[in-house]
């Protein structure tokens, strides 16, 4: 969470920083969640923040969208307009998983 706070803060109109390099310093257990057809986030992005946070999970969503739901084929913004598509099946599970693992003392 701190790790957020922190990104909250920088200015999303100035564009001298870089998002994975403000990560690099985070040393705190990190997941990411990343779906191949988010159109906002590309796994090209999640692939340079997992290699700045070594310590990062992820959860992939095959055909998943920026909402965290399946991709209805020929319908582009379903996702975002329809509250009654379910979120993507694993990802509940896969982040009960994350937090479960996460809260375990080393």
């Amino acid at each position: 969470m701190t790790y957020m706070i922190d990104l909250f803060s920088y200015d999303p109109v100035d564009i001298s920083y870089d998002p994975v390099d403000i990560a690099k310093e985070w040393n705190g257990p990190v997941l990411i969640v990343q779906g191949s057809e988010d159109t906002q986030v590309r796994p090209r992005d999640a692939d340079l923040l997992a290699s700045a946070l070594r310590q990062s999970q992820r959860i992939n969503l095959v055909r998943g969208t920026h909402m965290l739901k399946k991709a209805v084929a020929g319908k582009p913004f379903a996702t975002c307009t329809d509250p009654s598509l379910p979120l993507y099946e694993n990802l509940v599970p896969g982040i009960a998983s994350f937090m479960d693992e996460s809260a375990r003392p080393d």
